[in-house]
């Protein structure tokens, strides 16, 4: 084989080899720009780098990465060079890199304002490449060197072309995550600012995001019923009913501890699915107040305890399958109790039954005054 042929199979150069793996394994812009300035040096031999993504509102400049130029000298390139720079609106226009011994003879550029004020660092070898995504210049990449050494060469330019072609791909894919970042964050700030607690779980009712409310919530648990685990098990009897029931939503009530005027606060725990997600549901937390609970102690001598307790949940408007949820039993089981209820109190239907309990009721709250 000869020596041309072997090196059109050369493989590539460590440093490249590195640049490209670390650029495109980079995450975000901030990320993406550290990676660059710290692989670029083995590939162009340069006093200072810089990278800069472009403003799309102002059009201008934002620095990502800079190394070797001084901190007031960079500020003042952003705010007001870059527009007095003819070798950036070269590339630009052109789309690809260029240096100052390309565009001027060296005693044209000895004269032009930018070399002058480059020279202030000691900076007046000048190397750009603009980062298109599409048609679009989204960030130019910069080189420099001191006036003594060497004018960037045509070798340099073509590492540069190779340079920008992946730092093109790396950064379309970090201006992508940056934004949805970005996004999120705005998302979250909104989520957080509501004022109920918020879920986000899976269908398998693993928790994917509470907002400031919720976490507050689940942080304290600041009642019996959530410290014994009822939300949760509130919140996957909702979602059993979602993927069981083919419904919409689900909506189960959490009753904390009772009050000593009678009434019963509770919890709403209202779940709703996104279909747009395919498997993320949406659970709000609500408080409910509750209704004047029902005075069934004159009827103790009459039903168990787990009956007054089914009872009370269908006077408060609990469907069968509600109650089992609530109580942890199933819709046959609850089935079981309404009969032996609708026996020992001689009615034959639910609505007979809530008469029967208001009436019962009244009467009861009579007898007490």
């Amino acid at each position: 084989m000869t020596a041309v042929a072997a090196g059109q199979f050369a493989p590539l150069s460590h440093p490249l080899m590195t640049f490209v793996n670390s650029l495109h394994a980079s995450i975000g812009v901030q990320q993406l720009g550290a990676t660059y300035m710290t692989t670029i040096s083995g590939l162009v031999r340069a006093s200072a780098y810089g990278f800069y993504l472009m403003n799309v509102d102002s059009h201008k400049p934002d620095r990502v990465a800079v190394r070797g130029a001084v901190e007031r000298f960079a500020k003042a390139y952003e705010a007001a060079g870059y527009a007095y720079d003819p070798v950036l609106q070269h590339v630009t226009e052109t789309g690809g890199p260029a240096s100052e011994s390309m565009l001027f003879a060296d005693r044209q550029w000895q004269q032009h304002p930018l070399r002058q004020a480059l020279n202030m660092r000691r900076l007046t070898r000048i190397l750009e490449a603009p980062v298109l995504i599409g048609e679009d210049t989204v960030g130019i990449l910069y080189f420099t060197r001191p006036p003594e050494d060497t004018p960037f060469s045509t070798r340099d330019l073509d590492v540069v072309r190779v340079i920008t072609a992946h730092v093109r791909s790396a950064a379309h894919h970090a201006l992508e995550f940056t934004r949805s970042e970005e996004r999120c964050t705005l998302l979250q700030a909104g989520l957080d600012a509501a004022n109920m607690p918020l879920l986000l779980t899976d269908k398998a009712g693993s928790l994917l995001f509470a907002n400031k409310p919720a976490r507050e919530l689940l942080r304290h648990a600041a009642n019996s019923a959530l410290r014994s685990g009822l939300l949760a098990n509130c919140l996957q009897r909702n979602l059993e009913q979602l993927t069981q029931g083919g419904v919409g939503s689900a909506v189960m009530r959490l009753p904390l501890e009772r009050r000593a005027c009678g009434r019963q606060p509770g919890l709403l725990v209202r779940t709703l699915a996104v279909p747009e997600t395919g498997s993320v549901t949406l659970s709000i937390i609500y408080p409910d107040e509750g209704t004047q609970a029902p005075d069934l102690g004159y009827l103790s001598d009459r039903l168990s305890p787990r009956e007054l307790e089914v009872l009370s949940l269908v006077v408060s408007g609990m469907r069968n399958k509600e109650i089992a949820a609530q109580l942890f039993i199933s819709t046959n089981t609850v089935k079981y109790h309404l009969k032996r209820i609708f026996e020992a109190l001689g009615v034959n239907s639910r609505l007979e039954l809530l008469a029967a309990m208001l009436a019962g009721s009244k009467r009861a709250s009579r007898g007490k005054r």
